[in-house]
């Protein structure tokens, strides 16, 4: 973008997620867009694609777009979809700050057009919420999933050096059955059965595995094998699949994979690499440890820090966690916990809403579901078509069972497999149905709890503060001593500042 001219740019996204499976193709918004803006009368000077979820900030293309927002070379946006821009609260919250400063003029979509006023604004959190929300009960349906796979006794993702997986019934997709990696089983149970007879260490072990044994990780589509590393001794003796278990989640389930320890010769081995002298418990809880994110490095966690002067006074500081040794220096300065008390505490005070807003906001969530009408249907009828195949592959299975196709065991694992998509399909039929009433239900929770959430922040104690947090943010970042904070949705719809 040169010339100093402001543009009207076309922004059109595909995501490989699953979220995106009823989303019109990356061409077929190019050529709608262009029949749009025809019609319109708007004059499209660029266009712009990217294949990229929004879930999480930090899209290349939508970042350089923002930029030149802020510089002041575009000055209307024109996608399919609100959420074809955004899927997360921030990229969401950073395009509503540019049209209140009068950076952007509009954002235009076939379903209507968004301004810098109050109403425009406050329709567009609304908006954005509801895409992020829908993002998210995606992701439980997921995981819902995924628990029903860990139950029968298999995992999702690739398992556990040593291990290989194998599909043992062509044409299923999910997760395949998990057996002995022929090169690498002998190799890795070796490990364990020295250790368990104590002679030796783990450095020593894992000095011969890499030169004498030849032991080396799995090769995978980007990455080729390589010698195994001494850490990866320490993660694979720590994880209790070798042991036959499955954890997940503070659940522990039995696999279905052949196991290379006992869980008694597993708890052995963690008994004999354990360092006899772990770190003593803190007598200061520091609050906000885990829960901050350094702005100038990206560092994920700063760790709390307690000084006492000599008068006696206690001062606690969260400093990043690369200002530690071993890591890339980071000199952000810290904050103290006084200073992030007082920051939340006026997050906090913004985040109420009177009456006539809480059914403004009400009516809002139904004028988006009228528009959004047309795309839940289209989602209901994908799901119940593969509802439907899925069902005939349980007929099918049934079928083979009483032909004696399939003996019992077969016909165990089969439905081991097949059971779990069709309740997973069945959770997410219900969530277009009852989502628009579930969002009712968040902006009245969150409007009688947004109320309260300063008095029990300030008068409770340090678990009881730590869930408050966990329940109003998606993050809170430090900067120069700063605190940012990012509400949940619905939360950031209450938002004042």
């Amino acid at each position: 973008m040169t010339n100093g001219t402001r543009r009207c740019v076309l922004y059109a996204r595909k995501s490989t997620d699953t979220e995106d499976k009823q989303i019109l193709s990356i061409p077929a918004q190019l050529s709608a867009l262009r029949d749009f803006a025809e019609r319109g009368g708007l004059r499209i000077e660029l266009e712009l694609t990217e294949a990229c979820s929004a879930r999480e900030p930090g899209r290349p293309v939508f970042s350089k777009l923002l930029q030149d927002i802020s510089a002041g070379r575009v000055e209307r946006i024109l996608c399919w979809k609100l959420d074809r821009l955004a899927r997360n609260p921030v990229d969401g919250g950073s395009l509503i700050h540019l049209l209140g400063k009068g950076m952007l003029g509009e954002i235009v979509t076939p379903e209507g057009t968004y301004t810098g006023t109050g109403d425009s604004k406050f329709m567009l959190a609304v908006l954005f919420g509801a895409a992020t929300k829908m993002t998210d009960d995606l992701s439980v349906s997921v995981k819902r999933g995924n628990r029903e796979i860990h139950k029968s006794g298999r995992i999702t993702g690739n398992p556990p050096l040593g291990y290989m997986k194998v599909r043992d019934r062509p044409g299923f997709r999910g997760a395949g059955k998990v057996v002995p990696d022929p090169d690498r089983f002998p190799l890795v149970r070796r490990i364990w059965r020295e250790l368990l007879v104590g002679s030796t260490t783990v450095a020593e072990v894992w000095r011969k595995a890499a030169s004498e044994w030849g032991l080396t990780t799995r090769p995978t589509r980007n990455r080729p094998s390589r010698p195994v590393s001494q850490s990866h001794i320490y993660q694979l003796l720590e994880s209790r699949f070798y042991a036959g278990e499955i954890p997940r989640l503070g659940e522990v389930f039995p696999g279905e994979h052949e196991p290379m320890v006992t869980p008694e010769e597993f708890e052995r081995v963690q008994r004999f690499i354990r360092h006899p002298n772990g770190p003593r418990p803190s007598e200061h809880k520091f609050v906000y440890r885990g829960l901050l994110h350094c702005g100038h490095c990206g560092g994920k966690v700063l760790t709390g820090e307690r000084h006492t002067n000599r008068q006696g006074h206690v001062y606690v500081y969260y400093r990043c966690s690369r200002r530690r040794p071993g890591y890339p220096m980071c000199n952000a300065p810290a904050p103290s916990e006084e200073q992030v008390t007082s920051r939340i505490l006026a997050s906090l005070e913004s985040i109420h809403l009177d009456e006539r807003l809480h059914q403004w906001t009400l009516g809002a969530i139904d004028w988006w579901a009228e528009h959004e009408k047309q795309g839940i249907h289209a989602q209901v009828s994908a799901l119940q078509r593969e509802l439907a195949e899925v069902d005939s592959q349980l007929e099918r299975a049934d079928r083979m069972l009483v032909k004696g196709v399939l003996n019992e065991v077969s016909y165990a694992a089969l439905r081991a497999e097949i059971v779990p998509r069709a309740e997973q399909l069945k959770a997410q039929l219900q969530d277009p149905v009852t989502g628009i009433e579930a969002w009712r239900s968040a902006i009245d929770e969150a409007v009688t709890f947004g109320a309260v959430a300063g008095s029990a922040f300030q008068g409770g104690s340090p678990e009881e503060r730590r869930a408050i947090l966990a329940r109003l943010y998606e993050n809170l970042v430090v900067t120069d001593r700063n605190v940012a904070p990012v509400l949940r949705f619905p939360y950031a719809v209450l938002d004042g500042d």
